[in-house]
């Protein structure tokens, strides 16, 4: 069974960009999904939440040093260290990647004196406890990570993602089942949904979630003409009831990080997974004012419906190339943590400038 695994790679972030796109590409053509700092337009501590999220459901961590300490919280701790010390204390398995020599970068990529540049050496001789790797170049640490992670995912695998369509029927069914004791709740009476694969069962879920009494829609995903399509005359029936909105989360598709990982996984080229990220935003335009589009620099790691917050379907469409299982979560919804979870991370995500 073909796993996927997401890395989360810290570091400091206006200088070291060149650094961070050889890594994400390095990790791309590793197969693996990157997460990290393009998800945060900046770091705060209103973010921090999420990002200890992130890194909850990241498989690796991959952290880089250069000469910056980089922007920190009120108490003073920069949000790379924070994040470094998060990783260990949840056990992640940890690759380190030091700058061979930081007085040799130029003066606006390094801490020349004060408190920042202690600080930077002491986060440094924290880090250089355990096993570290030095660069000097991108190129290099491109090649390092990717060398390292390979040996380190062969060594210590880790739980990873899979294709839900990869998973056998009597794996699903053993699931569901397992879910059964908790009492799923019924709401709009929806818990006759069941999981389909013919086209036109999902289009008789679809006509009976837009038809029932759900007031805001939520969407968070990478791009889907065809789903738009299919429910084009469901979104403006739903959008003339009184009190109706449709709230949308997509990437940016300026966003050369977002295009790039979308069409790496999706195996397309860039210009036309921007074409229909662009094609995907015109047509939710044309709904009108009761349609708001909240644009990201980031792929979305799961694409998510949620109908009053309550998470009716989640697909991973950055997994694996080909068709991804949907999974209705309507089995799952008595459990009120996973549903205010996706919830918040919405909210989240939406409230970012």
């Amino acid at each position: 069974m073909n796993k996927r695994y997401q890395v989360f790679v810290s570091s400091t972030f206006t200088d070291l960009q060149a650094e961070r796109q050889e890594v994400m590409q390095a990790l791309l053509e590793l197969e693996c999904i990157p997460a990290g700092m393009e998800l945060f337009p900046a770091a705060n501590e209103s973010q921090w939440a999420l990002i200890k999220k992130v890194i909850n459901d990241c498989d690796y961590y991959v952290l880089i040093i250069a000469g910056r300490y980089g922007s920190k919280s009120p108490r003073g701790v920069s949000y790379t260290e924070k994040e470094y010390k998060y990783a260990k204390l949840c056990k992640k398995p940890i690759l380190a990647f030091l700058h061979k020599n930081t007085d040799s970068l130029p003066d606006n990529q390094r801490e020349k004196s004060g408190n920042d540049k202690k600080k930077l050496e002491k986060f440094r001789e924290l880090v250089q406890k355990k096993s570290c790797r030095y660069w000097d170049s991108p190129k290099d640490l491109k090649g390092q990570v990717a060398a390292s992670l390979a040996n380190l995912i062969k060594s210590t695998p880790a739980t990873g993602w899979i294709r839900g369509n990869s998973v056998s029927d009597a794996r699903v069914k053993k699931i569901l089942q397992s879910q059964k004791n908790k009492a799923p709740i019924d709401i709009y009476g929806l818990q006759s949904l069941k999981m389909v694969s013919q086209a036109t069962e999902w289009r008789e879920n679809w006509d009976r979630l837009f038809n029932a009494t759900t007031k805001e829609i939520k969407i968070a995903f990478n791009y889907s003409a065809r789903w738009l399509g299919s429910n084009t005359e469901n979104i403006k029936k739903f959008l003339t009831r009184d009190g109706t909105s449709i709230r949308v989360i997509i990437p940016n598709p300026k966003s050369e990080i977002a295009v790039s990982c979308i069409a790496k996984q999706k195996a397309r080229t860039f210009a036309a997974v921007k074409m229909d990220i662009n094609k995907t935003i015109d047509t939710f335009k044309t709904f009108g004012s009761k349609v708001s589009i909240k644009m990201i620099n980031r792929p979305m790691s799961y694409q998510l419906y949620m109908f009053d917050k309550i998470p009716v379907v989640l697909m991973f469409p950055l997994q694996d190339r080909g068709d991804t299982q949907l999974f209705p979560l309507f089995e799952f919804r008595a459990d009120a943590k996973l549903s205010k979870s996706f919830d918040n991370d919405f909210e989240r995500i939406w409230g970012y400038r």
